[in-house]
């Protein structure tokens, strides 16, 4: 029924499900919908997806970082200990990978913040970035490693496997003891220098960074600014949904409950079109449900 043409005056768009079967896959119709109807639900629907978007972004934050630890981890119990040139290229890269994937959400959530959420969660937002960015070295110091990569060349990072103290702040996080009982950590250390020699580089940061007494370990900072920037997509998260809610509870209501709950492959299906391929040959355009994020709102409502 969905795949052909509908008779003058039926509602030409329709609500469905897809079924997958071992026989191969089958469309079962939940509701038809004329166009009004079905442009609020379509809007919704890509409404929400943009909104996740900017989830994806820092998802890939996360994800740098976590392949930096992992990395770091691997290097720190590789016996015997890798010669420095042989870990400065993966090394490097990782930290490039943070720092740019940091960068590029922090600056896309200001702009996304206030071409989304409205004024109000706009300012939330933007109150969350600039209180982290003023309260931390760290934050800040990630958030500008970005364009010094892109201005300047990367600083030139010394990476170090040695011997520590457990209340070594700067080891303990990538750190463990080895087969002789040894506390082994790891240091990944900036060139400081060629740094502050980055005439891009804010005035306030330099002035930070040369009142920094020895080597500036890297790692800690990293871990810091993300941090810092978990925070804030925590408050974006809470202005996102509030301003979803409207659009989540709309699509809810529009499909059974047992269609949510469990989480069935439901679609917006848009009249058939001939292909031109031969008579009684058509396409069918859809726009899916997102059926994960509905049963999220759906157990919470």
């Amino acid at each position: 029924m969905i795949l052909t043409p509908r008779s003058p005056g039926e509602p030409p768009f329709t609500i469905a499900k897809l079924n997958r079967t071992e026989s191969g896959p089958t469309v079962t119709e939940i509701k038809r919908l004329h166009y009004d109807d079905y442009t609020v639900l379509k809007k919704a629907c890509v409404r929400i997806d943009d909104f996740h978007a900017t989830s994806d972004i820092y998802k890939i934050v996360q994800d740098n970082f976590a392949e930096l630890d992992n990395l770091l981890h691997r290097i720190v119990r590789h016996r015997p200990p890798p010669e420095q040139e042989a870990v400065r290229r993966p090394v490097l890269r990782a930290v490039v990978n943070v720092a740019s994937s940091f960068r590029m959400f922090a600056d896309h959530l200001d702009r996304e913040s206030k071409a989304r959420l409205g004024e109000k969660y706009a300012a939330q937002v933007k109150t969350a970035l600039s209180r982290e960015y003023d309260a931390s070295l760290s934050y800040r110091l990630c958030y500008e490693l970005r364009n010094h990569a892109a201005h300047v060349g990367f600083p030139s990072l010394r990476t170090q496997v040695r011997s520590a103290l457990k209340d070594d702040a700067r080891l303990s996080s990538v750190a463990h003891t080895d087969e002789s009982g040894v506390w082994v950590g790891i240091l990944v250390e900036i060139n400081k220098e060629k740094l502050l020699s980055d005439g891009r580089l804010k005035a306030a940061v330099r002035d930070e960074v040369r009142s920094l007494e020895g080597a500036l370990e890297l790692v800690g900072h990293l871990r810091n600014a993300v941090d810092g920037l978990e925070r804030v997509h925590a408050r974006y998260d809470d202005a996102r949904a509030a301003v979803l809610a409207p659009d989540l509870s709309r699509l809810v209501d529009s499909i059974p409950p047992e269609c949510v709950d469990k989480e069935e492959d439901v679609r917006l299906y848009e009249p058939p079109e001939p292909t031109g391929t031969g008579e009684g040959n058509f396409r069918v355009s859809y726009t899916r449900y997102p059926m994960t994020r509905l049963r999220a709102y759906w157990q919470m409502r």
